[in-house]
């Protein structure tokens, strides 16, 4: 299917940080692994839970992973100098961002996409995933414009890259 599609938000993916206004989907636009721009913070869970057929990172996420931690490296920095200004508030869509990618990478690692509704529930009974991860994303979800869930944020996405390449590594040991 091509063209620009209206897709409404998937029930899994209802969480008050994140908008439930349907988006305008390109839909060629994420057949392959495409980084996800800022607007639409997960376009391969909106295809999926609309039933259209697209890209699934959670099915072979090295990449998609390995693109999503350089782009966190970038703009932590610029995080930071924000909440070192004391711009807290424009702070929050790069935070807002920031935490789709480290939900993104937890859930596609663990093999499914991402599941904000039941987020404990999902995320609590994953394999893989850093300590305290659920008590720490649930943290940063509910505050994201304060000082200490950029920390949090920051350690999480530390412990993730670290996590992700140890998974890589017994794969790669396996086969």
């Amino acid at each position: 299917m091509n063209g620009k599609l209206l897709l409404s938000v998937p029930e899994a993916l209802f969480h008050p940080l994140y908008d439930h206004d349907s988006k305008s989907i390109e839909v060629q636009d994420f057949q392959i692994w495409r980084f996800p721009d800022a607007a639409i913070p997960f376009p391969y869970e909106m295809l999926y839970g609309n039933g259209v057929e697209g890209y699934q990172p959670w099915s072979s996420p090295e990449i998609p992973i390995k693109d999503i931690l350089k782009e966190w490296k970038k703009s932590e920095q610029s995080i930071r100098l924000l909440f070192a200004g004391r711009y807290a508030k424009e702070a929050h869509e790069p935070m807002k961002q920031a935490m789709s990618w480290l939900l993104s990478s937890l859930f596609w690692l663990n093999g499914i996409p991402v599941n904000l509704k039941d987020l404990q529930r999902e995320a609590g009974g994953f394999a893989v995933k850093p300590v305290n991860a659920i008590e720490r994303l649930q943290f940063i979800l509910s505050s994201p414009s304060h000082f200490s869930s950029f920390i949090q944020l920051s350690e999480l996405m530390q412990e993730l890259e670290k996590q992700f390449y140890k998974t890589l590594a017994l794969r790669n040991k396996r086969s």
